[in-house]
């Protein structure tokens, strides 16, 4: 029996990966920026305040920043 990885890059022939430049780069690399800066802050204010606080409060802050756009309107 033969072990086959799956999971590895798949390549075309070509070495270099293609680049996407322009608007599309953007949407896909801001969002992935913001998501690193949190995760750095996240660490450094677990360090600083603690790793269960830390882990408590972001359900926390996750459910009041989404509870009010959840609320109706009203006119």
């Amino acid at each position: 029996m033969t072990e086959r990885s799956t999971s590895g890059p798949v390549t075309t022939g070509d070495a270099a990966p293609h680049r996407t430049h322009g608007p599309a780069a953007t949407l896909l690399n801001a969002p992935l920026l913001a998501l690193a800066a949190f995760f750095a802050l996240g660490c450094r204010l677990a360090d600083v305040v603690g790793h269960r606080r830390v882990t408590v409060a972001g359900p926390r802050v996750t459910e009041e920043a989404s509870t009010p756009p959840g609320l109706p309107a009203h006119h």
